[in-house]
């Protein structure tokens, strides 16, 4: 062992005051080396207490900040999803009151066609073109404009209401989002070096699936809320519109109904005077013709007795021309009897004469007697007709 450390040649042997020099000043440098260091590591150990604490205190500040914005834009997102959800029900309801108010209306036009329908049942002189006939043919119309009109609106409604629906849902999720996000914010800035989970990270930094730039973020952020408004806005209007439409349409609807309904209780009212005026005639004319008839009887038996009184005068004169000789002369006798036969054939001729027109008038009054029966007829189906329609619209 001896041999292995021995130093290959001898040192000469320096001063005393030469080691001492030596050694105290390696000592020295070696002291203030070691002091130097001493005094970089408590710099360096106090500057990175404070840059640690500075930046906790930092990121805190950050992440305050950016609870606060979330809880801001949570604030934003409920107000937007509360005025989603009363638009929505506001909305489905009007919707709702326009699907009843479709089913009256259906009901209304199939009244309607009842209507037309029974008045076509009319037949002969009866079967015109009348104001109550126009009346309905205008509110079938109007009915089939405001079924389209409202259809159409309708239509709008429910394709707005799914997109409420999607709003909706991508606001609630977004809430959902922002409260999980604050949730974890809140417990980044709660930790600390004494928390649970505390631990190295070495994929701390790594980009996942969804990552995404804070700008790009708050710009679809900023364009859903964008988008909720405006389709709020829409909604708010289309509830506006469709409850205009029912307003005007029911309006509309009643005062057309009313104006076909005074018009058909005008027909009623004018076709009644009708009949009682020709209930009137027909009782006058069956009078009239009563005393035709016993006129003509009248007339006939005192034709009959005047034709006796013919043959009397005929015969009268011809027993007087059985007279002998100059006794058959033309005396006061002969020229009465002539006078009574003349009288008696100009009252016969005027009998026979007033008999014919009295038949010729009787004929008139039975066929004008007939006509009025029959225009009675027609009316009384028409009046028929009519309360029937009358009947079917009181279901208005």
């Amino acid at each position: 062992m001896a041999t292995d450390n021995k130093q290959p040649h001898e040192y000469p042997y320096p001063s005393w005051y030469h080691s001492l020099h030596a050694y105290s000043r390696a000592s020295d440098d070696l002291r203030r080396q070691a002091e130097l260091m001493r005094q970089r590591g408590k710099a360096i150990r106090i500057e990175s207490d404070a840059l640690a604490k500075y930046y906790q205190l930092d990121v805190n500040n950050r992440l305050r900040d950016r609870i606060q914005c979330n809880r801001e834009f949570v604030h934003m997102l409920r107000d937007l999803l509360n005025a989603i959800i009363s638009v929505t029900q506001t909305l489905g309801d009007i919707k709702i009151q326009a699907d009843q108010f479709l089913a009256n209306l259906n009901d209304a036009m199939t009244v309607n066609v009842e209507s037309l329908t029974h008045r076509d049942t009319r037949r002969d002189g009866d079967y015109v073109l009348d104001d109550v006939q126009e009346h309905l043919r205008r509110e079938a119309q109007l009915q089939k404009e405001i079924r389209d009109e409202l259809q159409g609106i309708i239509d709008d409604a429910v394709v707005h209401l799914k997109a409420l629906v999607a709003i909706r849902r991508e606001a609630e999720e977004a809430i959902a989002n922002k409260k999980e996000t604050i949730e974890i914010d809140v417990g980044v800035h709660n930790a600390n070096e004494k928390s649970a989970n505390i631990g190295f990270k070495p994929f701390r930094t790594r980009n996942v699936s969804n990552y995404l730039e804070l700008q790009t973020y708050e710009d679809l952020f900023r364009d859903l809320l964008s988008r909720g408004e405006e389709c709020v806005a829409k909604a708010r209007a289309l509830c506006e519109q469709l409850y205009d439409a029912l307003n005007r349409a029911t309006n509309r609807l009643r005062q057309k109904a009313e104006d076909v309904s005074q018009r058909l209780r005008r027909r009623i009212f004018e076709t009644s005077s009708a009949l009682r005026e020709l209930r009137y005639q027909q009782v006058e004319l069956e009078r009239m013709k009563e005393k035709l008839l016993m006129d003509i009887a009248e007339w006939q038996s005192s034709r009959a007795s005047k034709v006796a009184q013919q043959k009397l005068s005929e015969t009268r004169t011809e027993e007087r021309t059985k007279r002998p000789g100059l006794e058959n002369a033309k005396d006061a006798v002969y020229y009465g009897l002539n006078e009574e036969h003349s009288h008696l054939v100009e009252v016969i001729d005027a009998l026979d004469e007033q008999i014919v027109k009295a038949r010729e008038q009787l004929q008139m009054v039975e066929d004008r007697l007939g006509e009025v029966c029959e225009r009675m007829r027609v009316l009384n189906r028409s009046l028929a007709v009519d309360r029937q329609v009358f009947g079917l619209r009181c279901r208005l």
